[in-house]
């Protein structure tokens, strides 16, 4: 079986959608124009038929972090952190990875604590983890 790996470029997993894009759409628009969807309305990464890993080796914030909940495995080296800031820049997570995939991820308290303080999450120091 083949599968698919993303990662990150540099020292970061993704720093999260660029702000300059999103200003450039209308507000009332912006949950349907950022390309996260599938003509269908499906999550691109959870439409695709192969199992998906996301490689995190560094932050991954906002986008960044809903990526990693989209995705069917996540690995993380003990450089990876995590964090749903969203609230730090006066917006909402409009993908639904927020509201409908981490609460099923991590469960209902831990996630909208992640959501509502923009807190990072944090993995040991020890070794790589698999969350």
């Amino acid at each position: 079986m083949r599968t698919v790996v993303f990662t990150g470029e540099g020292d970061a997993f993704c720093a999260g959608i660029d702000l300059g894009f999103l200003e450039s759409i209308p507000a009332k628009e912006r949950g349907i124009k950022v390309p996260t969807m599938t003509a269908d309305g499906w999550w691109n990464i959870t439409a695709c038929p192969k199992p998906v890993t996301a490689a995190c080796d560094g932050p991954a914030v906002s986008m960044g972090a809903e990526w990693t909940s989209h995705s069917d495995v996540r690995i993380a080296s003990n450089r990876a952190r995590f964090a749903c800031n969203f609230a730090h820049r006066g917006l909402v997570p409009d993908t639904g990875a927020g509201s409908w995939l981490l609460p099923r991820q991590v469960c209902l308290q831990p996630a909208l604590r992640l959501l509502f303080s923009g807190a990072w999450l944090l993995l040991s120091k020890r070794s790589n983890s698999a969350i």
